[in-house]
């Protein structure tokens, strides 16, 4: 007897309001649709303006690379517990990206301390000169992570 009932329930439903609730299923199914589309180009143009910048920002890069690094042996080493030999040394190293990973820490932290100085001595100019040898040794410590795992 359940399933009588039942079944005369779901045919007691009116005709219009069948109707008007498949309209409104075909047009929320329609605007998700066009949303996934729109979605999806604005998705592939951004991709194809990103693939255009990359050769643009590793000239930048390579240009800030280029005009910094090789500036850092001239910087004063922090003193204590750095000689200057040593840092000109790791400087070097930095700029032929020949540090190993102990050594890239050890610069690193030279390189910070360094700072620091130069931020109490209000020093511009090596602020600049020391900002792309932490971003590069940082950099360099991340590749030799990626490259562990």
């Amino acid at each position: 007897m359940l399933p009588t009932d039942f079944t005369f329930v779901l045919l007691n439903i009116p005709e219009r309001v069948v109707t008007f609730a498949s309209a409104i299923t075909a047009a929320i199914v329609l605007v998700i649709l066009t949303l996934a589309t729109l979605g999806f180009r604005v998705l592939y143009a951004i991709q194809g303006r990103l693939a255009a910048l990359e050769p643009k920002v590793e000239r930048i890069w390579d240009s800030f690379r280029n005009g910094q690094i090789p500036n850092l042996p001239g910087v004063p080493a922090p003193g204590n517990p750095m000689t200057q030999e040593r840092w000109d040394e790791l400087a070097r190293k930095l700029d032929k990206e020949e540090l190993c990973e102990e050594e890239a820490r050890e610069f690193h932290t030279a390189l910070l301390e360094r700072r620091e100085q130069a931020i109490r001595e209000k020093d511009t100019a090596t602020l600049v000169i020391l900002g792309a040898g932490i971003a590069f040794t940082e950099w360099q410590l991340k590749e030799m992570k990626v490259r562990n795992k």
